[in-house]
């Protein structure tokens, strides 16, 4: 799809160009709704670690490489959702190392029962090094703004929620943060910024 997006630039064909940014926002939507129908139909561990291949092991979505496109082709809309994901996913699980790990034979090596563990339990990899160093920035200022935000808009709604529903409240509390936080992706991961220095 790559190809086919930088072909279309190229040669200025638009209508296809858009095809493929709908696709791509289809794939890393805007809406919270729809990006937590996309993580529900991500293939289960389970799934995974049944079939031979050791790229049965990795993450379906690629966020760097979405955000490295969006960057080369303009598609600054698939750019929150594909910060966000790649927020939640350790340096440490990049996604040449995990390959690496995955294919060794010895059950002796710490890290490689880590990654098989981390994996099988539904783990994400990340292709990091296709990250520029304002991206870096930026992925790094918005798992630090996430955190702190998430407390803020926990510790706010908190006292409501008991009152509306205190059994529920972990559910609730939980769902209302991330729709507040979702749409704040922008502002927390920096990207209307043009310059990160």
């Amino acid at each position: 799809m790559e190809n086919v997006l930088l072909l279309a630039d190229k040669y200025q064909v638009d209508h296809l160009r858009e095809a493929v940014i709908t696709i791509l926002e289809n794939e890393w939507p805007k809406e919270l709704s729809k990006w937590d129908l996309n993580e529900k139909h991500l293939v289960s561990p389970e799934k995974r670690l049944s079939d031979a291949g050791v790229g049965d092991y990795l993450d379906e979505i690629a966020p760097c490489r979405a955000i490295a496109l969006a960057r080369r082709c303009d598609i600054t809309s698939i750019l929150p959702p594909a910060f966000y994901h790649l927020s939640g996913i350790s340096s440490t699980f990049d996604r040449k190392l995990v390959e690496k790990a995955l294919l060794k034979r010895d059950d002796e090596d710490d890290f490689t029962e880590i990654v098989r563990t981390y994996m099988y339990q539904g783990g994400r990899t990340a292709s990091f090094e296709l990250l520029g160093p304002d991206d870096w920035f930026r992925l790094n200022h918005g798992r630090q703004s996430l955190q702190a935000r998430f407390i803020e808009v926990v510790e706010s709604v908190r006292p409501e929620v008991c009152r509306l529903a205190q059994i529920y409240f972990s559910d609730i509390s939980k769902n209302l943060s991330k729709l507040i936080i979702w749409n704040e992706l922008p502002v927390l991961f920096r990207l209307n910024d043009q310059e990160t220095s």
